[in-house]
């Protein structure tokens, strides 16, 4: 996540309109988010998140470009210099349940996928069960933390 906020030269009572697309960037795993309301505003502020689904190979980075379109104030342009570093690990799931028993647990986790994706749960003995071993979740918005 990246914060950039832009100057607001115009009168306090000047609107400041987006168009349907008003930000663009070369990179698929790069997304732009509006904070809050520019008109009438010294500034705004967009937040740039970067949710790619692998590590970036290497310490270089990717480039790419960003251009951010405000109808009454014109294109601003960013060169981006993209990395990713490895995932941590994997939350573990414990279960404490006496022999013979039964525990129910739930595993959460968020998708930031931009197509509708279906998830598959394994397990690596037989002796435990998975109530749903297939879900399928929609895509993420532009707009959105994932799903």
């Amino acid at each position: 996540r990246h914060l950039i906020t832009v100057d607001n030269p115009l009168p306090r009572d000047q609107e400041v309109s987006f168009g349907s697309t008003w930000w663009e960037c070369s990179s698929p795993d790069v997304r732009v988010v509006r904070r809050g309301e520019m008109s009438g505003r010294p500034e705004g502020a967009f937040e740039v998140l970067y949710r790619p689904l692998v590590a970036t190979p290497g310490d270089q980075g990717k480039p790419a470009k960003l251009v951010i379109r405000i109808d009454q104030l014109g294109e601003f342009k960013y060169d981006l210099l993209l990395h990713a570093s490895p995932a941590g690990p994997e939350r573990t799931m414990q279960f404490q349940a006496s022999l013979g028993s039964t525990q129910t647990l739930t595993l959460r986790f968020r998708s930031f996928s931009r197509t509708a994706t279906a998830y598959t749960a394994r397990l690596s003995t037989s002796a435990f069960l998975v109530a749903e071993d297939k879900v399928t979740v929609e895509a993420a918005a532009d707009e959105e933390e994932g799903v």
